[in-house]
C-alpha cells in the first residue's frame, strides 16, 4: 500500500512538472517601462516703462488728462504653446464713500487691438509660442479729464493678473479654450 501511495504521489509530481513545463513553453511575459513627459505652460507678466526698462511703481501724481507709461505684456516662458488672458482690477487704496466704484472707469487703460474682451477678461487672439511675447496689452494709464476734485490726493491700484492655459488640442481660438481657472 505504501508503494502505491508513493507511486501515485510520484506520478502526480511528474504530471504537475510536465504541465508546468508545457505552460512555460507556451507563455511569455515582459515588462517595459516607458516615461511620458508632459509639457509645461508657464507665463510671465512683463511690465515696462516707455523706454523698455522694468516698470517701477513710483509716486506718479496725475492730474485729469495726464497719463503714465506702463507697458504690459505677457511672455510664454514654458515649453508649450499657450492661450493667454488678462484681467485688470482698479480700486482705491483707501475707499471713499463719495466715489462710486463705477467711477473708476475714469482711470483709463488703453487696451490694444490684439486683445478681445469677454466676461471681464481680455484674451490675446493668437497662440503664444514658447519664448514669445504678446503685443502690449496696454501702454498707458490715464486719468480722464472728467475726474473731479474727489480724485485728488487718492491712491488707486491698477492690478493686472495674467493666466495661461495649454493651446494644443484646446480650441481653435482663445475664446473656445477650456481649463481657465475661476
Amino acid at each position: 500500500m505504501k508503494k502505491k501511495v508513493a507511486g501515485v504521489i510520484l506520478l502526480l509530481g511528474l504530471l504537475a512538472g510536465a504541465v508546468y513545463s508545457t505552460l512555460a513553453l507556451f507563455s511569455d511575459s515582459q515588462v517595459k517601462k516607458g516615461i511620458i513627459t508632459t509639457g509645461q505652460v508657464k507665463i510671465a507678466l512683463i511690465e515696462e516703462d516707455a523706454k523698455g526698462a522694468p516698470y517701477v511703481q513710483g509716486n506718479d501724481i496725475l492730474a485729469p488728462g495726464d497719463e503714465i507709461n506702463r507697458v504690459v505684456s505677457v511672455e510664454n516662458v514654458g515649453n508649450k504653446a499657450a492661450w493667454v488672458r488678462v484681467k485688470v482690477v482698479k480700486n482705491f487704496v483707501v475707499p471713499r464713500a463719495d466715489i462710486e466704484p463705477a467711477e473708476l472707469r475714469l482711470i483709463e487703460v488703453d487696451y490694444q487691438s490684439k486683445w478681445v474682451e469677454k466676461d471681464g477678461y481680455y484674451y490675446y487672439q493668437e497662440k503664444l509660442a514658447p519664448g514669445a511675447e504678446t503685443e502690449p496689452f496696454f501702454k498707458h494709464v490715464k486719468l480722464n479729464l472728467l475726474a473731479d476734485n474727489r480724485f485728488s490726493s487718492q491712491e488707486i491700484n491698477v492690478d493686472v493678473t495674467a493666466v495661461g492655459v495649454q493651446a494644443d488640442n484646446n480650441g481653435t481660438t482663445v475664446t473656445d479654450a477650456t481649463g481657465w481657472p475661476n
